[in-house]
């Protein structure tokens, strides 16, 4: 509850996974994302948004990524133009992908909890 709170830090090394579906366009223009949240950067993949001219939902690749240190209003998306190709080319960029494709299939945290259906252990 802390981090939540505002009163503690951001537990060192963790992300934090976010995600959001939803099946019909509703008043949104995105209709599915997943995130990872560090303490110095947000990445999110967005694979499907409304088409302005139809209001449904359709696939898409659009990414967005902020440093929240530099940035913390999230004002500046660093893959310019919201495309995976547009992102910055750097290790960090390299990171916050790998860590958001683990988070999305992980279950548990080691040393604490038993494994479950072969899913590897969260951060």
């Amino acid at each position: 509850m802390p981090l939540l709170r505002q009163s503690g830090g951001w537990p060192r090394g963790r992300g934090l996974l976010t995600e959001y579906r939803v099946g019909d366009a509703g008043r949104y223009a995105t209709c599915e994302f997943a995130g990872i949240r560090t303490r110095d950067n947000i990445y999110v993949r967005h694979s499907r948004v409304v088409d302005p001219s139809t209001s449904q939902c359709i696939p898409a690749d659009e990414r967005e990524r902020y440093n929240l240190k530099k940035d913390p209003f999230e004002l500046h998306n660093l893959c310019f133009g919201g495309s995976s190709g547009n992102c910055p080319l750097s290790d960090t960029q390299l990171d916050l992908e790998i860590r958001l494709s683990q988070l999305r299939d992980c279950a548990g945290i080691a040393g604490r909890d038993h494994q479950v259906g072969g899913h590897p252990f969260c951060e």
